[in-house]
């Protein structure tokens, strides 16, 4: 198969749309050496183009889908038609088609616009990275946690994408929202100082500033149900399920602030505190030490004297198991 048709077999391939006739055909083809390559390039821009849209403006939309239009149409004067195509459904098929052709010649407004303006930032570092967005708003990234946006935010408001956990600072801009956007939800401010936490299937909003509203994203959709939060509120999105409460411990800043304080807290909850914060991992070997009460204070201390100061507390032994896991043993405090 040459590119287009290819391009072509791909974005039907997608959307759903192959004949069983075509998909026998097509998955013969993919199964092959020359297929497993080409369809490995041309899957990698489709499902990257999605990753792409959820920081493009409705402009930025109307522009892409205006350019792919002339695209076509350039295409289609320079071809002789050896069919009419009457359906909308042929004529989605072929601008799909060609949009991914496209994307492979760089032709597209989606990846030459991003690949000039769109600046992506990952901290791979222990230490927390600050990223300065365009407007001036600041943006501190934990340990792994990543943020992506346009260099100049334009448009109609200032979008980012983001994963991990990082604390914001928000330029006010009466005139133009801010919105961070993850995979299942969505935080929309003027204003205001927050904290995110994206772990595993659990999004986690606490507000120390001014008011910020939480909503669900169903396939890049708002959901009916959202949460206003204002200072020392938490809003919490598990498995579908909002949720509000008051701030339930003071160290939800401390991977940022290098600062613990624990009274009186059981160990369950501190070592929970533990592995958000420094990215690791605990298991206890026995339930009946769970509850024991920890009491204590640090400030920029490493995870291993922290755990060494627990161990002494309560005459534990604390090891790492071959994968890094840290493992308390020891007797009950009750």
């Amino acid at each position: 198969m040459h590119s287009q048709e290819i391009a072509e077999k791909v974005a039907k391939y997608f959307t759903g749309e192959l004949s069983s006739a075509e998909e026998t055909a097509f998955k013969a083809w993919k199964d092959s050496d020359e297929g497993q390559r080409e369809f490995k390039k041309y899957a990698a821009i489709w499902q990257q183009s999605g990753k792409r849209s959820k920081s493009i403006s409705e402009e930025e939309k109307q522009e892409a889908f205006r350019q792919t239009l002339e695209i076509i149409k350039q295409r289609e004067s320079q071809q002789t038609p050896v069919r009419n195509i009457n359906s909308s459904r042929s004529w989605l098929r072929v601008a799909a088609s060609i949009m991914l052709f496209s994307l492979l010649g760089l032709g597209a407004y989606f990846t030459l616009n991003q690949s000039t303006k769109l600046a992506v930032i990952k901290n791979d570092s222990k230490r927390i990275k600050t990223v300065t967005l365009p407007d001036g708003s600041l943006v501190h990234l934990q340990q792994f946690a990543s943020v992506s946006y346009k260099k100049d935010f334009s448009g109609t408001e200032r979008a980012v994408d983001f994963e991990g956990q990082g604390y914001f600072e928000i330029s006010p801009d009466a005139n133009k929202r801010f919105v961070v956007n993850m995979d299942n939800s969505r935080v929309t401010v003027l204003g205001t100082k927050f904290n995110i936490s994206t772990e595993e299937e659990i999004t986690k909003v606490d507000v120390t500033e001014g008011k910020v509203k939480f909503e669900e994203l169903a396939e890049g959709q708002p959901q009916m149900d959202h949460l206003i939060l204002n200072a020392n509120d938490s809003g919490i999105l598990k498995k579908g399920k909002l949720s509000q409460q008051s701030f339930q411990h003071p160290n939800f800043l401390a991977w940022k602030t290098g600062k613990l304080r624990f009274e009186n807290t059981p160990i369950k909850e501190v070592v929970q505190q533990l592995s958000s914060n420094f990215k690791s991992s605990f298991r206890f070997k026995s339930n009946n030490i769970i509850d024991c009460a920890f009491t204590a204070e640090f400030k920029d201390k490493p995870i291993e004297q922290i755990v060494k100061t627990i161990e002494r507390s309560f005459g534990w032994t604390i090891k790492k198991d071959p994968k890094g896991t840290y493992i308390i043993e020891g007797q009950s405090c009750s």
